[in-house]
């Protein structure tokens, strides 16, 4: 692939400088460390070139400024912007930062990046610049939403694995992981880090920490397969990598260089509790959905008044209706042509 670095015994000391570069802390006000850039020759394609004080440095100094006005406030680390309306002299540009970065050290990376991607390849309309915290681009052409697999380069570290089986099958469970969490991602930044540490319940032998991301314009597909190009570059058993592509980027090491709560899985759920024995009571609680012992009890005694209450008169009616009878009953034996006076008198 063009521009790919290859893995020379006669570099290891550079490459794996590189790489241990990566442990410096990243912050606020340092300077950028400097990666690679894309810069086409001028000399082969003149057209590519723009003159000082053109139209489209015009439109490159515009797309600089909003570019860098953004970086501060980018909450996905991303921004893109078209400056001028009049081809060719239009330029599209974007940047991206690395995804668990401040909004500062964005800020910081994209102004840097703005300046001295002109003073390393000036006169040029199209030029790419890697920062290990951030990337900028610029070209005459549109480069939204389009995956470019087109230039990339790739570090290394020399040191090699013992267990090569093992660590193969441990990096290919951290790869899957981040290029398919990178590439779904629904919070509009397209970046994810994973991690496989040794721990008693999983022997790792050694351990694996990576990064991949995506420029958020592009589709779940072309991040997808821009980041799995990148994995086919990985050379084998090695201990840390890097590889930048225009559209995304995919990195691992053997220690953790990123901010782990930025981008990391989402913790696994809790275990559903089984549920609480029934209750050897039928009486229910309040809140429920049953009727507490207080209502039943305003209901039951009540009741058992009024029915108490109703025997009571039902035996006293009996009892009345009895004694009128035997009084009745007494009175024909002892007169029976008095039954009319009986019933005037009743």
């Amino acid at each position: 692939m063009n521009n790919l670095l290859p893995a020379m015994p006669g570099k290891a000391t550079f490459v794996y400088t590189i790489c241990l570069l990566s442990l410096i802390p990243i912050t606020k006000g340092a300077d950028p460390f400097f990666l690679t850039l894309d810069c086409p020759d001028a000399t082969r394609n003149t057209t590519s070139t723009y003159a000082p004080n053109s139209t489209y440095q015009k439109n490159l100094n515009t797309l600089f400024s909003v570019l860098s006005s953004n970086s501060n406030n980018a909450s996905n680390g991303f921004y893109n912007f078209t400056a001028g309306s009049s081809p060719p002299d239009i330029a599209y540009g974007l940047f991206l930062c690395r995804g668990d970065l401040t909004a500062a050290t964005c800020h910081d990376c994209v102004g840097y990046a703005s300046k001295a991607v002109v003073a390393q390849c000036p006169t040029s309309k199209r030029v790419s610049i890697w920062y290990i915290e951030c990337m900028l681009r610029y070209s005459n052409a549109s480069i939204f939403s389009t995956v470019d697999t087109g230039y990339s380069r790739m570090w290394q570290n020399q040191q090699r694995v013992t267990n090569t089986t093992r660590f193969t099958e441990i990096l290919g469970e951290v790869m899957d992981d981040i290029v398919n969490r990178a590439s779904s991602s629904d919070l509009g930044k397209k970046f994810a880090t994973g991690e496989a540490i040794n721990s008693s319940l999983r022997p790792v032998l050694q351990p694996v920490y990576g990064i991949a991301q995506c420029t958020p314009d592009l589709s779940d597909l072309d991040c997808n397969d821009c980041l799995q190009k990148g994995i086919s570059l990985f050379p084998e058993a090695t201990i840390g990598v890097r590889v930048v592509f225009p559209s995304c980027n995919i990195q691992y090491e053997d220690f953790q260089f990123y901010d782990a709560s930025v981008g990391a899985a989402p913790p696994p759920p809790s275990p559903l509790l089984p549920p609480p024995p029934p209750s050897k009571t039928t009486t229910s609680s309040p809140g429920n959905g049953g009727i507490s012992s207080r209502v039943i009890t305003a209901i039951v005694v009540p009741s058992g008044i009024a029915i108490i209450l109703f025997i009571s008169c039902f035996c006293f009616l009996t009892r009345s209706a009895k004694r009128k009878y035997n009084s009745l009953k007494e009175g024909n034996g002892k007169s029976k042509g008095t039954l009319s006076n009986y019933c005037k008198l009743n």
